[in-house]
């Protein structure tokens, strides 16, 4: 493995990561510095090492300018505050009576957004900053066209369809022409409302049960995660289909709990009648409250499994919010006087897994932990034809190095 020099250096004079991670197999013994040689060797006659990982440099550190990250930063901010305004007149425009200057403000406003992040596309400085920063502001321009649709549209029963999948295409294209993970998020929204409003034709999301359009939303939150996986996105999409499936979950224990609340006041008083009246059995409440539970928890732990295999601890940060509010939900919406049995039993359980999780950490201390080469470790050593050595025998008569 060769000692760094100019040409296996960035543009700040840094080793380039590439070098910097096969370097520190080296390190760890994962290599021999042979083997890390034609590794390098192979690698730099494709490509250089800064682009194999794009901006990035030893220590995660982002290569982009301070100027750079600065226009980023207050070109999303503000693309974030025209959307957030656009919606304001996209309400306004929604009045019986039609508001021709609100609509204007939201067609005027989409159609910026949409030139300005084909602006940034093509003619920013940094490609792979400015395809990420076209990229979100692309995203917020297809939003505000789907304002503008849903305001001609508002008459039309059919309006979701089509906002729906101007949405799933603009986004599709959008996300083929710059791979930017915000426009993901657009593909995903818009194959909600499509989905959401096949559900909503198919079922009703009634007093005596919402177990079918949850199980509904819960599955299309499946597949968005299962489909995203493949893209380098794969951790947006994820989260977002888990964010989807838990919100399905969700919907069922809400409309229990509102069912269970207006059934409570109904009975108070008996002359009076409400729509949110229940005429299901506790039995059938329940059976749809543990379903909701155990899909939810699965859910969760799916999100665990995830992070084991990722690292990446928004999965694990999902997982913890939602289980600890499935339970909250679940158990408040059951009908049993046995909610505090219930209660101590979640406890014990969740106890036992904790239990679980800090013994593995305790019982086997650094094992599977990473692997890290202290601050104070010698090295490299040149070796023959400039790869790595071990470090040279002490002279003769010398004291052993401390252990």
């Amino acid at each position: 493995m060769p000692i760094p020099t100019l040409d296996t250096m960035d543009s700040r004079g840094s080793p380039d990561p590439v070098y910097a991670q096969v370097d520190a197999l080296v390190r760890d013994g994962t290599l021999a510095p042979e083997q890390a040689d034609r590794v390098y060797s192979r690698l730099r006659e494709t490509s250089t090492g800064a682009s194999l990982i794009p901006g990035e440099v030893p220590g995660g550190r982002r290569r982009w300018t301070l100027p750079l990250r600065a226009g980023g930063a207050a070109a999303v901010l503000g693309a974030g505050v025209l959307l957030g305004a656009l919606g304001v007149a996209w309400g306004l425009a929604q009045q019986a009576t039609f508001n021709w200057y609100a609509f204007l403000v939201v067609l005027v406003g989409a159609v910026a957004l949409c030139v300005v992040a084909a602006v940034c596309a093509l003619m920013g400085s940094d490609r792979e900053h400015r395809g990420w920063v076209a990229s979100v502001v692309l995203a917020a321009g297809i939003f505000a066209l789907a304002l503008a649709f849903a305001v001609v549209l508002r008459q039309q029963d059919w309006s979701a369809y089509v906002v729906g999948a101007l949405m799933l295409v603009a986004g599709i294209a959008a996300y083929a022409w710059l791979r930017g993970s915000a426009l993901t998020v657009v593909v995903v929204l818009g194959g909600l409302l499509v989905v959401g409003q096949v559900i909503s034709d198919v079922t009703s999301v009634s007093t005596n049960s919402a177990l079918g359009p949850g199980i509904g939303i819960l599955c299309y939150g499946v597949v968005v995660a299962a489909a995203g996986w493949w893209l380098p996105s794969r951790n947006v999409t994820a989260m977002l289909g888990g964010i989807i499936a838990l919100a399905g979950v969700f919907l069922v224990l809400l409309v229990v709990g509102v069912v269970a609340v207006a059934s409570g006041l109904n009975q108070q008083s008996p002359g009076r009648n409400s729509a949110l009246s229940s005429d299901s059995s506790p039995v059938e409440v329940n059976g749809d409250v543990w379903t909701a539970l155990i899909l939810g928890l699965l859910v969760c732990l799916g999100f665990a499994v995830l992070y084991a295999v990722t690292d990446f601890v928004g999965y694990l940060v999902l997982g913890f919010g939602g289980a600890a509010l499935l339970v909250l939900f679940a158990l408040a919406a059951l009908r049993t006087d046995s909610r505090l049995w219930l209660a101590v039993i979640a406890a014990v359980v969740g106890g036992l897994a904790v239990a679980a999780g800090v013994g593995s950490e305790l019982l086997r201390p650094g094992e599977g932990a990473r692997r890290a080469v202290p601050s104070s470790a010698p090295g490299p050593y040149p070796g023959p034809h400039g790869g790595y050595a071990p470090p040279p025998p002490p002279p003769a008569g010398a004291p052993d190095p401390p252990p």
